[in-house]
């Protein structure tokens, strides 16, 4: 080697790049200015012969082997770098042109890193992965990768013979972050990274931040590109941010994803406003939710399709996998991940399901596996910020979604605002009361009467959070078969186990199904109960003021039989319930209202619209004046094995109510009468005993006067005698 290029080069960096150690790469490889000459040094291990060339000057310069492993050094005059290339002979012989990836420096904003480093660069799709781009004019794939702790991270492939040695990556600043730009390479070119650790550990891993593809036995990736999709529903997004009271949820199997349109009319037909997506669980790779769906456009044509029709979807995300959300890179990859999802796929809310294995430390641990928190508890409190964060700024960024918070496990104010300490959520997911429903439901109606609370103890906390009922496709998986009794008494208790969530104070997700020869007769009620459901006011306007709901009877164990009312706030709307969960008729079945009046039936689920034998009775029944169930007025009504009637208070005519008085009238002037007739049968009475006594005491003191008399007589008599003698 000459000596001039000798002493211009630094060996002790050069030592790092052919030993794979080196995390700057450009300040040794490319062309660097040194004095009045360039030097351009380049590391290619299968290279038996390099030349330069300087495509301005048309001049080729052999680059001399300054290491035998292959790092190759030449030098020119000058100091204006101009365009160049590298021609390459490998050992085979085979001549290839290549671009010098580090003639093209990359760089990254230092406020990106910062915004990065502190968790919140939201667009993290922007800074992360492998992009096409053109630099200098010349086009080729950018690469920029955050991977902690590690030593040095090289791209590799077959471009380079999946030698990590040929190009490693720059390191961002003090960050964690590397970049490269490989000119040359298309979006479709297979690549790995090579990432060597602390304690010369070497591993292989896949871009997050890009498409997977397997090369052979290797898992690859390759630039992942969105494409173009006509969106229709501008409209739909322009009203999003509406606030719904009446919500009705689906969640839909995977095979039904398959279908849009199948699923779409399904939806419509039976009254549906939000889908729920399957649940999936946060992936290591950042569009993964995207490419779990078939074919590249179907979660888009699915939405596209639902919110023409005026359904919302949700993405389900189980975030049980989710760790170190004290790192704020960490927490950062999560939390731009679920927003590119909804706003790429314009969905229109997330449930986050399995949430207590991220709040709880000892989740699913045993002691020594796991330590307290500052205070001694077991609430993993960084996750708790991470979780708040993460609502704030869906609500931000994504005006008009739905939140919701699926997590069985005993914590407080979910669904509370986040200004006054709660977790900031829209909804939560009653799982108890999934679970005590389902498990009665599955129980012999014989044995129903022991575990009555499980229908009832709902509302002794109904209203401490803003609660969906969820019966979804998990916990609905084969009801049928599991409850007891023939296929008749199963259709019965499905219609009734739908009906009554529907009734009670909260939302519904239903993923009730029934065998195709009932499918019809259910689909229908449905139908009908989502709508009695949206338009009667007592069960939409006012579903979360406790006011709202009154049981009526909650205690009939004996005979399974509930029965409770909803009323507005002015208790103009009153909507009655009354439901029998034994297989046994229930005849004139005496229940307690609220207020005299007429109670017109609207919903049976054994009417024959819905596959039942009944009639549903147009003729309302009228309230009575007896007290029962703690309430001054009555009605009588019959029950049907198994089933469920919903009544409307109806306002009397005009004319009832004039009759309603006249009897009311009449009743009080015949009783008026009554009462007279009867005072005067007493006052006659008395005055004939006063009569007889007054004549028995004339007599008595007749009697007394005689026996007097006799007396004094008696008396004369004997003085007379007394004085003759």
């Amino acid at each position: 080697m000459k000596e001039k290029l000798y002493q211009l080069m630094n060996w002790p960096k050069i030592e790092g790049i052919i030993y794979s150690e080196e995390n700057h790469p450009e300040e040794i490889l490319g062309p660097h200015v040194v004095g009045n000459s360039i030097l351009y040094q380049v590391f290619f291990p299968f290279a038996q012969k390099v030349t330069l060339v300087l495509e301005e000057k048309r001049r080729r310069i052999a680059m001399e082997e300054a290491d035998e492993a292959g790092f190759f050094a030449a030098s020119a005059a000058g100091k204006t770098i101009t365009p160049y290339h590298y021609e390459i002979v490998d050992k085979d012989g085979n001549i290839k042109e290549l671009k010098d990836p580090y003639a093209f420096p990359v760089e990254i904003k230092e406020e990106a890193l910062k915004k990065f480093q502190c968790g919140i660069h939201y667009e993290l799709q922007e800074l992360l992965g492998s992009y096409i781009t053109t630099i200098n004019g010349v086009s080729g794939l950018r690469l920029v990768v955050w991977v902690p702790q590690a030593v040095r991270v090289s791209v590799v492939g077959e471009f380079n013979h999946w030698d990590g040695r040929v190009y490693p990556m720059s390191r961002m600043g003090n960050s964690d972050i590397f970049t490269l730009f490989i000119p040359g390479l298309t979006g479709m070119t297979p690549y790995q990274y090579e990432v060597k650790f602390p304690g010369d550990r070497i591993l292989l891993q896949e871009d997050y931040f890009a498409a997977p593809v397997q090369v052979g036995e290797k898992a690859c990736s390759y630039c992942y590109q969105e494409g173009d999709f006509s969106w229709q529903d501008s409209a739909f997004m322009a009203e999003r941010e509406k606030k719904m009271d009446s919500l009705f949820f689906y969640e839909a199997g995977e095979e039904e994803l398959l279908e849009p349109e199948k699923l779409a009319d399904k939806l419509v037909n039976e009254g549906y406003t939000h889908l729920v997506l399957p649940e999936t669980a946060g992936g290591k790779h950042f569009y993964e939710f995207s490419l779990g769906f078939g074919r590249k456009y179907q979660l888009r044509e699915l939405v596209n399709r639902l919110h023409r029709c005026e359904i919302r979807v949700l993405l389900q995300w189980n975030i049980s996998g989710i760790h170190d959300t004290a790192q704020k890179e960490y927490s950062n990859f999560y939390l731009a991940n679920v927003l590119y999802i909804v706003n790429q796929y314009h969905l229109d809310g997330v449930v986050f399901s399995q949430m207590a294995s991220l709040l709880y430390l000892d989740y699913g641990k045993t002691a020594g596996q796991w330590r307290p928190n500052i205070y001694g508890g077991n609430e993993n409190l960084d996750a708790v910020e991470w979780m708040k964060h993460m609502v704030s700024i869906l609500r931000k960024k994504c005006a008009g979604i739905l939140i919701i918070a699926n997590l069985d496990a005993i914590w407080p104010d979910v669904t509370e605002a986040l200004e006054q300490g709660g977790l900031g959520f829209d909804y939560r997911y009653d799982t108890d009361f999934t679970r005590d429903y389902l498990s009665y439901l599955e129980s012999d109606p014989y044995f129903r009467s022991g575990i009555h609370e499980r229908i009832t103890g709902r509302m002794l906390y109904a209203y401490r959070e803003r609660f969906v009922m969820s019966f979804d496709q998990t916990s609905c998986s084969n009801l049928w078969e599991r409850i007891p009794g023939e296929d008749e008494a199963r259709f019965k208790t499905m219609k009734l186990a739908l009906a009554y969530p529907v009734f009670l104070p909260g939302k519904v997700l239903s993923s009730f199904t029934v065998p195709t020869a009932y499918r019809k007769a259910f689909t229908q009620m449905v139908k009908e109960s989502r709508t009695w459901n949206h338009t009667l006011t007592p069960l939409e306007q006012e579903d979360l003021r406790q006011e709202n709901f009154h049981w009526i009877n909650c205690f009939q164990h004996n005979d399974c039989t509930i029965s409770f009312f909803r009323q507005t706030q002015d208790g103009n709307g009153i909507v009655l319930v009354a439901a029998n969960f034994a297989n046994a008729p229930k005849e004139n079945f005496t229940v307690g209202v609220p207020y005299e009046g007429k109670y017109k039936l609207f919903f049976h689920t054994e009417s024959r619209a819905y596959g039942g034998e009944a009639e549903l009775e147009q003729t309302p029944i009228y309230s009575e004046e007896q007290e029962w169930d703690g309430w001054n007025q009555s009605i009588t009504l019959d029950l049907e094995p198994l089933s469920l009637r919903a009544y409307v208070l109806v306002p009397y005519t005009e004319e009832e109510i004039y009759e309603i008085a006249r009897k009311k009238a009449e009743a009080i002037r015949f009783k008026l009468e009554q009462e007279a007739r009867d005072k005067a049968s007493q006052l006659k009475e008395s005055s004939l005993k006063d009569t007889l006594a007054l004549q028995v005491e004339k007599c008595q003191e007749a009697i007394s006067q005689g026996s007097e008399g006799k007396r004094r007589l008696e008396s004369k008599q004997r003085k007379r005698k007394a004085g003759k003698q």
